[in-house]
C-alpha cells in the first residue's frame, strides 16, 4: 500500500503542479485583459473629458459674450444716448446786443449755446447730468470721461454756454461722445451676429 499511496501522493504533486500552471496561465491572460480593458476604458474617459471640455468651453465663450453685450447695451441705454441726447438740446442762438431776444443766423453775433431741454421744469437737465455723473464708470474711453468730467465740473455745463473753452469743451465732449457710441454699436453688431 505504501506504493498505491506513494503513487497517489505523486498524481496529486502533477495535478497539483498543473493547476497551479493554469492558475499561473490564467492569471497572466487576465492581467493583459485588464491592461486592455483599462486601456480603452482610458480613452473613452479621455474622449469624454475632452467633450466636457469642449462643451465647458462653449459655454464659457457664451457667458463671456452674453456680458459683453449686457454691458455695452447698458453703456449705450444708461449713458451715452442719454448724454447725446442731452448735448442735443444744447441750440445754438444767437442774441442781438441791443433787445437780448433770440434773432437768425447772423455773423454780427457771438456764438452762444442754450439748453433747451424741458421747458417746463427748469431742472430737467440738472437731473438729467446728476444721474449721468452716477454712471460715468460707463465710459468706454477714458479720454470721453475725462472729457465730461470737466464739461460737467469744470462749470461749462451750464444753461448757456458762451465762453470759448465751453464751447471747445462741448464740441470735443459731444464729438468723443458720437464716436463712443459708433464703436459701441459696431462691437455689439459683431457680438450679435
Amino acid at each position: 500500500m505504501n506504493n498505491l499511496n506513494l503513487k497517489r501522493v505523486v498524481d496529486l504533486e502533477n495535478i497539483l503542479v498543473v493547476l497551479i500552471g493554469i492558475i499561473i496561465v490564467l492569471a497572466m491572460q487576465y492581467t493583459e485583459v485588464l491592461q486592455s480593458a483599462n486601456a480603452v476604458f482610458a480613452g473613452i474617459l479621455a474622449m469624454i473629458t475632452v467633450k466636457y471640455t469642449e462643451i465647458t468651453r462653449k459655454i464659457l465663450e457664451d457667458n463671456t459674450k452674453s456680458r459683453k453685450i449686457s454691458f455695452i447695451t447698458k453703456q449705450l441705454e444708461e449713458l451715452y444716448y442719454p448724454l447725446l441726447d442731452f448735448l442735443k438740446e444744447y441750440r445754438e442762438v444767437l442774441y442781438a446786443a441791443k433787445w437780448g431776444k433770440v434773432q437768425e443766423n447772423s455773423n454780427n453775433n457771438p456764438r452762444k449755446l442754450q439748453y433747451l431741454g424741458d421747458r417746463d421744469n427748469s431742472h430737467d437737465g440738472c437731473v438729467i447730468i446728476t444721474d449721468l455723473i452716477r454712471k460715468k464708470y460707463l465710459f468706454k474711453e477714458k479720454e470721453t470721461k475725462v472729457f465730461f468730467t470737466i464739461f460737467v465740473e469744470g462749470g461749462h455745463c451750464t444753461n448757456h454756454i458762451s465762453s470759448d473753452v465751453s464751447f471747445r469743451t462741448y464740441d470735443e465732449l459731444k464729438r468723443l461722445v458720437e464716436e463712443d457710441i459708433h464703436a459701441l454699436e459696431v462691437k455689439l453688431r459683431a457680438l450679435t451676429a
